[in-house]
């Protein structure tokens, strides 16, 4: 571990060498003869809040993260609360609480001048596929139809400054329920848990049912800076870790398009920290001490979020074949799929040593993951776009939470530094059954 630490240090140094901003690293344990019991086993940060000198704080366990689409998960317990609790189920169509996705369009193709093409799906999305990406939505920077429909319309969908119903208002990409494509589908179930709780906002669902058992309040979670609980301005100066960007080797700045060698800076504007809608896809900004008691809580099976059976459907495939094969296909490095995979190897990298081989599928709440061949206990992880990432390991007895602030998304030299350091966690911390390999 010091070696890594010491090769983390120097990445976050500051100066002409520096490779990464500031990092916070958090893992958790549970022993095998009392797994509710789980403690911390590691904290330690790494770098500064900021590039600029004089907005650098040191990073402590209240700094504050744009979690991005670790929010996800957030969103995704709630929908399983519901279940639980029988208020829907996760095979209902949603078009009866969320007309805005009822009797969807599809793309089917466009013309030579750039018309799309459109039909109406057959099917209606449901619960489930919101959640597991299998609804037919799409993000612009994921697939090529989304992009190509705001360029026919004339936009740039990262500066619309409306609510989900805006930002989201693009057709469907396949027929619901056909395949699978990263999407927006958890900021339409965030949407579908405000309204079928009599909610103005997912947050305020959020603080009732996920932060408060938790002991987490506003002071260290809400989806707007102007709904967190600070003295004033001075704490929020402490307290946020500011976007740095690493630019493309040209000087020019992609925030979806990962660069090796490229400069750091301090990011230009690029999200709203007063979005009119709880984006549960991608709004939170939140500690990742609070982070750290969700994987917590899922890792112990504690029953203060969820009901012990519903914690075990976490960890097991909730898509068919059909869809996995087409997550798999997403997995691909020109696609970005190291950053779904967290730096793992991706499936048919030929060059992965045996045992650091992979199976995947999906979950209701994120990505799982196994040594290639095994039939053992899946992993679950997922991260957000500014290189944070978190994993819960149930068979090793851990759960870990790595945050930062940089964008492009699927940094190299962060999904290298996270993999390395979920190994070391394993090594130093895990159950001894498996050797770290089998992450």
């Amino acid at each position: 571990m010091a070696s890594f630490e010491q090769h983390l240090a120097a990445l976050t140094a500051p100066g002409d060498n520096q490779k990464l901003p500031g990092v916070i690293l958090t893992a958790v344990s549970s022993s095998s003869s009392s797994p509710a019991a789980v403690k911390e086993v590691y904290h330690q940060s790494f770098g500064a809040s900021s590039l600029e000198p004089d907005q650098a704080r040191p990073l402590t366990r209240n700094t504050l993260f744009w979690i991005a689409s670790c929010t996800k998960l957030l969103t995704s317990i709630a929908v399983v609360q519901l279940v639980e609790r029988g208020v829907i189920g996760l095979d209902d169509p949603v078009e009866g609480v969320v007309p805005e996705l009822k009797d969807p369009d599809i793309i089917v193709r466009f013309s030579a001048d750039g018309q799309p093409e459109l039909t109406k799906a057959k099917n209606k999305i449901t619960v489930r596929q919101l959640i597991t990406h299998t609804s037919g939505l799409s993000y612009e920077f994921i697939h090529p139809k989304i992009a190509r429909w705001w360029k026919w319309k004339g936009v740039n969908p990262l500066t619309i400054k409306g609510g989900i119903a805006d930002v989201f208002s693009a057709p469907l990409v396949f027929e619901p329920g056909a395949s699978w494509s990263y999407s927006p589908g958890l900021d339409w179930a965030g949407i579908l848990v405000a309204r079928l709780t009599g909610h103005k906002q997912l947050g305020d669902y959020l603080n009732q049912h996920v932060f408060a058992p938790l002991g987490i309040t506003a002071k260290d979670a809400a989806f707007r800076k102007s709904d967190l609980q600070l003295s004033g301005p001075a704490e929020w100066d402490d307290r946020w870790a500011s976007l740095t960007v690493r630019l493309q080797p040209s000087g020019e700045f992609d925030p979806f398009k990962p660069s090796e060698d490229g400069a750091l800076a301090a990011a230009p504007p690029f999200m709203s920290l007063e979005s009119p809608d709880d984006q549960g896809g991608g709004g939170l900004i939140t500690t990742p001490d609070a982070y750290i008691k969700v994987l917590s809580s899922i890792l112990a099976d504690d029953g203060k979020l969820l009901k012990p059976g519903s914690v075990a459907k976490l960890f097991v495939p909730a898509i068919g074949e059909p869809q996995r094969e087409a997550l798999l296909a997403a997995m691909k490095p020109e696609t970005g799929g190291r950053m779904l995979s967290g730096g793992l190897p991706l499936p048919g990298d030929s060059d992965a040593l045996e045992s650091d081989k992979q199976d995947y599928h999906y979950s209701l709440v994120g990505l799982l993951n196994r040594r290639k061949g095994s039939i053992g206990s899946w992993t679950l992880s997922w991260s957000g776009l500014p290189n944070l990432f978190w994993w819960i390991d149930r068979e090793h007895g851990l759960a870990g939470f790595y945050a930062s602030q940089l964008i492009p998304a699927g940094d190299p030299t962060s999904l290298d530094t996270v993999s390395a350091w979920r190994k070391e966690i394993v090594n130093r911390f895990g159950r001894a059954s498996k050797p770290a390999a089998n992450l």
